[in-house]
């Protein structure tokens, strides 16, 4: 059963999605993989976030839900990639993706799959023929 969520509740659910990519992206904010396959855990002033990809829904195979539970651990709001979108579309991406794209970065952090590649490229060096971009 869907509730009906008021514009700004829905503005600052996107507020805060938005600050939460941008500054776990710049490395202000740190996750921590938990024993569930895709989900993240990050703590923020006492409060803890929990990012996770849900399993499968009406539309898709899968969506991406934020829960945020406060100092005590108890659950105080929670919303999903469904919810950003509906009624609102972002220049050039869906929540959906950027929450997708978002999950994907943290899953190759956690394995340090990027960081071998990396680190591989610049012991291989470029070819004649491309430019170093990393």
């Amino acid at each position: 059963m869907e509730t009906k969520t008021s514009e700004k509740t829905k503005d600052k659910w996107r507020t805060l999605t938005n600050r939460l990519v941008s500054s776990s992206r710049s490395g202000d904010i740190l996750w921590k993989s938990t024993a569930e396959e895709a989900c993240f855990v990050t703590s923020i002033s006492g409060k803890t976030i929990v990012f996770a990809r849900s399993s499968q829904t009406d539309n898709f195979p899968y969506k991406y839900v934020i829960f945020i539970n406060d100092s005590a651990g108890k659950l105080v709001d929670s919303f999903d990639d469904e919810d950003l979108d509906r009624d609102h579309f972002v220049s050039g991406a869906s929540y959906f993706k950027i929450l997708d794209d978002f999950m994907d970065e943290l899953i190759r952090k956690e394995s340090g799959a990027d960081e071998v590649l990396d680190e591989l490229l610049l012991t291989l060096g470029p070819t004649a023929n491309e430019a170093s971009d990393f």
